[in-house]
């Protein structure tokens, strides 16, 4: 599978869950990755939505990574 595609997959199942995902849940997920290479795509997706002047971020809280809302816009 294609990095880009495990990044895509990665941002779909953290868009759709009402709860933070760990690098392990992820990992299990999607067959084939470590656990260290979702980190460092959550790093990059990060970095590709700041380039982009995304309003969200994938950030790591609670055990787990999740998309937050960056507070300029939260309101």
């Amino acid at each position: 599978m294609e990095r880009e595609e495990i990044k895509r997959i990665i941002e779909a199942l953290l868009f759709v869950s009402d709860k933070p995902l760990s690098a392990d849940t992820l990992q299990d997920v999607i067959k084939g990755v470590e656990s260290t290479e979702v980190r460092t795509m959550i790093e990059e997706m990060n970095t590709e939505y700041g380039s982009t002047g995304r309003a969200f971020r994938v950030k790591e809280i609670a055990g787990g990574f999740q998309m937050l809302t960056e507070p300029i816009y939260s309101q």
